[in-house]
């Protein structure tokens, strides 16, 4: 049989069987169909241009049906996937990109992992089928409006476009992995989310106002831009690193906790539900936009680091915390409690710490300053909070000894919790100036010192004449030994 160009064309439009191997060479217009059986085998397909060859880069694939297993590692220019499987344990790189509208590309049970390469230049679409595949590494542009279940990585310069449908998931990555652009288009109404999945950014993530960028039950991070209509994330820990920007309508998470380890802004509404955001030491977190606690188990905890922010962080529930400074003015209405508890390493313990906020502090109603006393060295041993602004008491101040240091405590030593560089106004509910508080536990007691006729400066507030509380089994016997003092001299007499 003589070859020409019309057999490679004609075949492909053809049902499928075997030919025997022909001696021309390929070129960019050629396509093999596959049967069933290894890729490296002749005989498996239908339109067969002397494979291997010293130009087997410049074929195309097509796979519309059988079993075609990747048993050795494949370089050519496009692969063509419209029905049947293509499955293995190779690497299959592909020059010019991936056009897929349906069959399943890998093992839906990582039987047999598959890799696939995209080259720098290349072009896919994926709009069906099935892709399980140990991983997936994108050069080029990517286009898909369904998932991929294995690790992903959108290499730098790449890009990945990621059409939203009405289903809300639109991806089930093991791993995604963006340096490059990733842009989400699509259903506004969709609730794009990210399930059980890493996801890590360092390139841009891009969608419009009306985009949901979700990420649930995972670990995920962000050193580049994220912007979209609102970005959320659920049950997951993320973290914010050193460049990080988020441009968004709205920010919010729940059951999960954010992490902010370098140098971050965010340009959003911020909303913690059921959640905390902590922030490390070198690190600054700037709010462009407000910041509110929405439940009780909202958290805001600094460690060593600082938030900036130009409106009031809103401590409505949940608690404030930590060692570090806050370039914003707080109002809060939960709690506000200055050091911490650390856990690593070593066992649990409590650390008291100093709290600076360069800005007012507002204590409505509800509100608690929650004070740890273990020492008489303010900021390593008690709390301390530094205020540059006006402070307007309210709620209630609770005093806690920790380190058993109510066995130490004598009637000259002294106590400065607040430091404020403008006026103290108000009053807690739980104490005037100069009342006595006891402290949560019971060991101990104090006079409340702030305010218009403090024994101290008036602009802070001072804790003087501890006094060791008796327990009430001490109280007792003391009852119990003077009752019987008293029976002996009645009966002297």
């Amino acid at each position: 049989m003589r070859a020409s160009h019309l057999i490679p064309r004609l075949f492909v439009y053809c049902s499928i069987f075997v030919l025997p191997v022909t001696s021309w060479s390929a070129d960019s217009s050629a396509k093999w169909l596959g049967g069933s059986g290894n890729w490296s085998d002749p005989l498996q397909w239908d339109s067969n241009p002397n494979y291997p060859n010293n130009n087997s880069t410049t074929y195309d694939a097509t796979i519309n049906d059988g079993t075609v297993t990747l048993n050795q590692d494949i370089t050519i220019q496009r692969l063509f996937m419209n029905g049947g499987t293509l499955d293995g344990s190779s690497t299959l790189t592909l020059n010019d990109g991936l056009t897929m509208t349906g069959g399943t590309l890998g093992n839906p049970f990582f039987s047999s992992p598959i890799t696939i390469n995209l080259g720098a230049g290349s072009t896919s679409t994926v709009s069906g089928g099935t892709i399980v595949v140990l991983a997936l590494n994108n050069a080029g542009i990517f286009n898909t409006s369904t998932g991929v279940r294995g690790d992903v990585h959108n290499l730098a310069g790449a890009t990945w476009n990621q059409t939203l449908t009405a289903s809300p998931v639109f991806g089930e990555f093991q791993r995604f992995d963006n340096a490059g652009s990733f842009v989400i288009h699509g259903d506004p109404k969709s609730n794009g989310v990210f399930t059980g999945s890493q996801f890590y950014n360092s390139g841009s993530v891009v969608g419009d106002a009306n985009t949901t960028f979700r990420l649930r039950m995972g670990l995920g991070s962000s050193s580049g831009s994220i912007s979209v209509g609102k970005f959320m994330f659920v049950d997951m820990e993320f973290y914010f690193d050193t460049g990080a920007t988020l441009n968004a309508n709205l920010f919010t998470w729940s059951e999960g906790g954010l992490h902010v380890r370098g140098n971050t802004t965010v340009n959003a509404t911020t909303e913690v539900s059921n959640g905390f955001v902590e922030v490390l030491s070198g690190a600054n977190l700037t709010i462009n936009g407000t910041f509110t606690h929405l439940t009780d188990n909202s958290n805001t905890n600094l460690v060593g680091g600082s938030i900036t922010s130009a409106t009031p962080l809103n401590i409505q529930f949940g608690k404030l915390s930590g060692t570090g400074t806050i370039n914003a003015s707080v109002s809060n209405n939960g709690i506000v409690s200055p050091g911490g508890t650390i856990a690593y390493p070593g066992p649990v313990r409590d650390a008291p710490g100093e709290l600076v906020i360069n800005g007012s502090l507002s204590l409505l109603n509800n509100s608690k300053i929650v004070m740890e006393i273990g020492g008489l060295t303010q900021k390593t041993q008690y709390d301390h909070l530094v205020i540059s602004g006006v402070v307007t008491l309210g709620g209630t101040l609770v005093l806690e000894m920790i380190n058993g240091f109510q066995m130490h405590l004598n009637g000259s030593q002294t106590f400065t919790l607040l430091d404020s560089g403008d006026i103290i106004s108000g009053v807690f509910a739980n104490v005037a100036n100069g009342g006595r508080l006891v402290s949560e536990d019971g060991t101990a007691s104090f006079q409340v010192n702030y305010g218009a006729g403090s024994l101290f400066d008036p602009d802070d507030i001072v804790l003087s004449d501890p006094q060791i509380v008796p327990e009430p089994a001490s109280l007792l016997l003391l009852a119990i030994g003077g009752g019987v003092v008293g029976i002996g001299r009645y009966r002297r007499r």
